[in-house]
């Protein structure tokens, strides 16, 4: 009854805090016995083959897709992404993230005992240095048949089936950051209720957005008007949003 007189707005921080909470008491003990239990099912020497083949590349440019080889920084990154969402302490959950790049998050909800499904880039709209890593990685880490290969695009419904308990997006980029198309709050309008019927009843969103600068220099992730929808929806934590 006492939980019915709280605000929907507190109500949702609350949650949101106990979250965090969780990730917080993932230490390191746990993040390296995460770690050292999911490379046995991986070819690390292949992955360290192709990242040291790519040097020169990752030299002329550090944010170039064969970062990803990189498994130290992407599966522990992940691993802590995953704690995030209190997946280390759940099970048989069903997941969608959406910009999934080469699937190391996924690697890690299977790892965690879920079933977790990506959606990125067809491959053929990617350019041919990006299309071999994200052909290669997702061999290696065994989730190649689990990535939806769909392009979002503003005012289109996803092409989904099925309903998941969480959908996933980080470091998104499908919102057009940093271009004169960002999306602004019509476009988040209609692709959060479009996601929403792809949501079980207790199902829930977390996007964590790149900083944009030049196109929201006073809140630097999106605008007040789409701060203000996201509120509405759920919670705002910076970068990090939680919705449903």
């Amino acid at each position: 009854m006492i939980n019915r007189l709280i605000p929907t707005s507190i109500r949702k921080w609350i949650q949101f805090n106990k979250k965090l909470n969780a990730c917080r008491e993932f230490n390191r003990s746990h993040l390296n016995h995460a770690y050292a239990n999911m490379i046995k099912d991986i070819d690390i020497i292949k992955l360290n083959h192709l990242l040291k083949d790519s040097h020169s590349a990752l030299s002329r440019n550090c944010a170039a897709a064969p970062k990803y080889y990189n498994h130290k920084e992407w599966l522990k990154k992940n691993i802590l992404r995953a704690a995030s969402c209190e997946l280390h302490i759940q099970k048989n959950k069903k997941i969608l993230d959406m910009g999934c790049g080469p699937g190391w998050f996924l690697s890690v909800c299977r790892h965690f005992g879920h079933d977790a499904t990506g959606m990125e880039l067809p491959t053929e709209q990617m350019k041919p240095e990006d299309r071999i890593v994200y052909q290669n990685i997702p061999k290696i880490i065994h989730c190649e048949e689990k990535i939806i290969q769909q392009k979002i695009q503003p005012f289109t419904p996803i092409q989904l089936k099925g309903d998941f308990d969480l959908i996933t997006g980080f470091q998104v980029c499908f919102n057009n950051h940093k271009t004169e198309t960002v999306w602004g709050v019509a476009e988040w309008q209609f692709f959060i209720e479009d996601l929403k019927t792809h949501l079980t009843d207790q199902g829930s969103i977390l996007f964590e957005l790149n900083s944009d600068g030049k196109n929201f220099p006073d809140l630097i992730y999106y605008d007040q008007d789409t701060y203000n929808l996201f509120l509405q929806h759920g919670s705002v934590d910076k970068h990090r949003i939680r919705l449903g």
